[in-house]
């Protein structure tokens, strides 16, 4: 908690125009828009649970088509940072409660749960989904995960038994 923290002061007095313009350096993981797609067709629940900030986060999630996206939420004045988030810390334990909130919520069967991650913030998340995937992610990370992927994340299509027809490219 201290670290997004820290981080979020260090922004204070910094105009979100300043910021979006990163986004179009942001490249996507191989694969995530046709898993995305794929899965939202098929009426799976897809959320992005990210420890960075909204102004990042909710335009590359909207991008991408994930129906669900939470992050940590900036309090801007006059389209500046203030050095402050208006919600709860989106950390290690934030990723988890807000993962089993959503699947109770929704009525998913957590054994139909999959969960994709690459930090420390996310192995609480991975251990308690069904199928824990690392993606590209840490060592301590790829130990705790029933997976590990770093080529494409369409593979997560085929473990749940799609063939390369039902995929939606983009």
């Amino acid at each position: 908690k201290e670290s997004i923290l820290l981080r979020t002061k260090k922004l204070k007095g910094l105009h979100v125009k300043k910021i979006l313009p990163l986004l179009k350096l942001i490249k996507f993981s191989c694969g995530i828009k046709e898993v995305v797609k794929t899965l939202n067709k098929n009426n799976c629940h897809t959320m992005l649970i990210s420890g960075g900030y909204d102004i990042i986060a909710n335009p590359i999630g909207q991008k991408i088509g994930f129906k669900e996206i939470i992050s940590n939420k900036l309090q801007l004045n006059e389209n500046k940072i203030t050095g402050d988030l208006k919600n709860n810390i989106i950390d290690r334990e934030g990723k988890l409660s807000y993962f089993k909130k959503r699947v109770k919520e929704n009525k998913i069967d957590i054994n139909k749960t999959i969960a994709v991650g690459d930090g420390d913030n996310d192995i609480s998340m991975l251990k308690y989904s069904s199928l824990g995937i690392a993606w590209k992610a840490y060592p301590k990370v790829k130990k705790i995960a029933k997976v590990s992927l770093n080529k494409s994340l369409k593979s997560i299509l085929f473990f749940q038994g799609y063939k390369d027809k039902d995929i939606i490219n983009n």
